[in-house]
């Protein structure tokens, strides 16, 4: 999700290209939309000769309007208010409710 525990990754420890690296020593590699099952599944059921790899693109705290990529996520405790409001965004992003 590009975010570790101080920030947005390239800009505290930034590691470039991860489907590059795993390119260069032989891997087959498909980036896919991390939240999409659908992306998932049809990346999981390919085949090759080589090593595979699936990068799973992701948005940190992924439908909860006042956490996502925000760093302060990795270690907030929310409040009783602050969790039905989380879990209420969830299930509208996800179930349409």
């Amino acid at each position: 999700n590009n975010y570790q525990l101080d920030g947005i990754t390239s800009e505290v420890m930034n590691i470039y290209s991860i489907e590059d690296k795993l390119f260069s020593f032989g891997f087959d590699v498909e980036t896919v939309d991390g939240h999409s099952i659908v992306d998932l599944i049809n990346a999981l059921e390919k085949k090759s000769d080589k090593p595979r790899a699936i990068i799973a693109n992701t948005v940190k705290a992924n439908g909860i309007s006042f956490l996502e990529n925000n760093k302060l996520s990795h270690q907030c405790v929310l409040t009783k208010k602050k969790y039905d409001l989380a879990v209420e965004e969830i299930s509208k992003r996800y179930h349409g409710e």
